[in-house]
């Protein structure tokens, strides 16, 4: 899959550089018949944070990404705490007792009226694709070349190359709970591709 991926990578960034981009109504409509969770696949191109030092340089992020969307969730559910205890209950180095107690804690957007797509709270112009990821396989693009993680992290900051190389297993310190759940909120403008209920969308 990634050299497939690293074969499309320069065609995906030059789409996601018209400026065009998913809309929040396509990806209602996309999802009105999700009852609860849906599977689907994105393709998505995102920039990555380098030092200041190196910040007049472009490096992108091409992922091909298999998520989980959702819609139709009743008001009360928090499907991220309900995956996360699901998660952090199989793992016997969790204080059970903390499983169940878990709470999302704040965060910057909010659950619009199709579950999956979320506003910032602070500006409702700025909408977002709410998903968990089932796995990911991502290539790194400066220019017409591909680029190693190893490659990448000289780039970047210390602490974002130590994110970038050695990825700490998910740990949530307010409620002191290990999982393996993966949720993002991911710019509309990122995704190029979002393939759901038999359906495509493409930029």
């Amino acid at each position: 899959m990634a050299d497939a991926l690293a074969c499309m990578a320069q065609e995906v960034i030059k789409l996601q550089q018209t400026g065009t981009s998913i809309t929040a109504d396509q990806v209602k409509e996309l999802l009105k018949d999700v009852k609860g969770t849906t599977f689907a696949s994105m393709l998505t191109v995102t920039k990555v944070k380098l030092a200041a030092a190196n910040k007049d340089m472009d490096i992108f992020k091409v992922t091909s990404a298999r998520v989980q969307l959702f819609n139709n969730i009743h008001s009360d559910t928090s499907v991220y705490a309900n995956a996360v205890k699901r998660s952090a209950a199989k793992d016997e180095s969790n204080n059970q007792e903390n499983v169940q107690n878990f709470e999302v804690q704040e965060n910057y957007f909010e659950h619009t009226d199709c579950y999956s797509v979320v506003r910032h709270k602070a500006d409702h112009t700025k909408l977002y694709l709410y998903a968990i990821y089932n796995g990911a396989e991502s290539v790194y693009v400066h220019g017409d070349k591909i680029l190693t993680k190893a490659q990448v992290a000289t780039y970047c900051t210390p602490a974002e190359a130590k994110k970038l190389l050695d990825p700490e297993p998910t740990y949530n310190v307010g409620n002191q709970v290990a999982h393996s759940v993966v949720p993002r909120a991911l710019k509309l403008e990122s995704i190029i591709q979002l393939r759901a209920m038999k359906q495509t969308l493409e930029v």
